[in-house]
């Protein structure tokens, strides 16, 4: 005779102090308010073509539109803040239920706030190191949504304690899922929605030029009313095929703020197009130690930067020692860029001797000569086939713009 089966029941559960879920709900509340006036200046920037400046562009180290449109303000195609809309808006939902009277749901709702706060935590200190070490930018917006996740994750934890039966409690929502075959396939059916689906409908890398002015007209109109100018055809350090389609020049200044953000989006810019767009950068140092055009010393050691700069490309280092330079713009110190040097695998001998040579010096008069002829008057200047754009572009922009490009030719 078969033995009748033991009821499963939970293990006791002390009730949380009464203010936790409400103070939970209301900070999961001011998560969704930031979220959405961030996915608002995103979308403005993004359709006016990058005409657009929030209340939040303070300056060059205060600046919400930096961040917001760099590569790292999208995550699988869609912008962070809509993600952030999402996931405050379960929080707050998770936060209701966890408030109500004593019963199993406000249990597994406790411990369900637990494990959703711990993640935006964790989320939030990531994009908080990207802000701070990789953009060099704060943005008030992301800022005060980071302070939203550190109180959220408070709150969370008074609302799950003691935390022994909050993990008790997400262990049985985990045997829950693998002893159900329905539960685990729609739980992954939602896992790969959540990472499949937005790629699927953000729009391609590569559009035709009818397709960007659909998308984006005011973009688009902007964009090829620009002039076209002769630029140099020789200096400068090059990359890519020669006979590219398309050529991007730039002419930057390792000391400059939004040469840093330009950086940062063209090294995910231009992998998506190959070979068909062909990159130089040229030296343009905004001092007068190597500018004549600069009336003051300025950026002091972007001189020197770019000297280093033209003797690790002879090495064939350029790539990851322009990263070096950028990631500590405001350590360029002549033995500071020396340590770089030997982090980026120089041959340190060779790297002094081309930095101390009057060869290299020549080099970088070259290219602020070229960029005086070429009518530069601030940093970054581009040139894309020969169409000068004065300053970064937000990342969607760069897309479009090397599109059309490509397009025409």
């Amino acid at each position: 005779m078969a033995k009748p089966q033991r009821k499963k029941t939970e293990a006791p559960y002390d009730d949380p102090p009464p203010f936790a879920g409400r103070f939970l709900f209301f900070t999961a509340l001011a998560g969704l308010l930031l979220s959405a006036v961030s996915t608002y200046v995103h979308l403005r920037i993004r359709w006016s073509g990058g005409l657009y400046t929030s209340f939040c562009n303070i300056s060059q180290n205060v600046n919400c539109d930096d961040v917001v449109t760099s590569p790292y303000g999208t995550l699988f195609g869609v912008p962070v803040s809509v993600w952030g809309l999402g996931f405050y808006g379960l929080l707050a939902i998770v936060a209701r239920r966890a408030s109500g009277s004593r019963s199993s749901e406000r249990n597994r709702a406790r411990a369900d706030a637990l494990a959703l706060s711990l993640g935006g935590a964790a989320f939030s200190l990531y994009l908080a190191v990207v802000s701070v070490s990789v953009l060099g930018t704060v943005c008030i917006l992301c800022a005060g949504l980071y302070v939203v996740s550190a109180a959220s994750l408070v709150f969370s934890v008074l609302l799950a304690a003691p935390l022994p039966s909050a993990l008790e409690q997400l262990s049985h929502r985990w045997r829950q899922v693998r002893e159900r075959p329905a539960t685990a396939s729609i739980t992954v059916v939602a896992v790969l929605g959540v990472l499949v689906l937005p790629n699927l409908l953000a729009a391609p890398t590569r559009l035709t030029k009818d397709q960007v002015f659909k998308a984006n007209p005011g973009f688009y109109d902007w964009y090829t009313s620009l002039p076209i100018v002769e630029v140099p055809t020789s200096g400068g350090i090059a990359s890519g095929r020669a006979d590219a389609p398309v050529t991007l020049i730039e002419f930057s200044d390792f000391q400059c703020p939004h040469c840093r953000m330009a950086h940062v989006a063209l090294k995910d810019v231009l992998p998506r197009f190959g070979d068909d767009v062909r990159f130089v950068f040229y030296q343009y140092p905004l001092s007068k130690l190597c500018n004549d055009a600069m009336p003051g010393l300025g950026h002091e050691n972007a001189c020197g930067a770019a000297a280093a700069a033209i003797c690790a490309a002879d090495q064939d280092r350029f790539k990851p020692f322009a990263d070096a330079l950028f990631a500590h713009q405001d350590a360029l110190e002549p033995e500071k860029v020396e340590e770089y040097a030997g982090d980026a695998d120089l041959d340190m001998a060779k790297f002094k001797s081309c930095v101390a040579s009057q060869e290299t010096q020549a080099r970088i008069k070259a290219d602020v000569a070229a960029g005086q002829r070429a009518g530069i008057v601030s940093t970054p200047t581009f040139f894309l086939n020969g169409r000068k754009v004065e300053g970064n572009m937000p990342f969607e922009n760069w897309l479009m713009a090397l599109s059309v490009e490509l397009d025409k030719s």
